[in-house]
């Protein structure tokens, strides 16, 4: 039997209360199989650009850190 994708307000959900109970942003996005950048787009098309932001900070450090 296939298993149904979490939608995106479930992801957002998740994600939510995996940040809100001490997990970092970068190991929520892991825990769910995402990249930080879809993440941050899923956040800002629900509406939730406070939760998007950190993510930004995330990316644009792992970013330096490889170049």
């Amino acid at each position: 039997m296939k298993s149904k994708s979490m939608t995106g307000p479930e992801l957002i959900s998740e994600y939510e209360w995996l940040v809100s109970n001490g997990m970092s942003p970068a190991l929520a996005c892991d825990q769910l199989q995402r990249n930080f950048g879809a993440m941050a787009r899923l956040l800002r098309r629900y509406g939730r650009p406070e939760l998007a932001a950190p993510l930004d900070r995330d990316r644009n450090v792992d970013r330096r850190m490889s170049a």
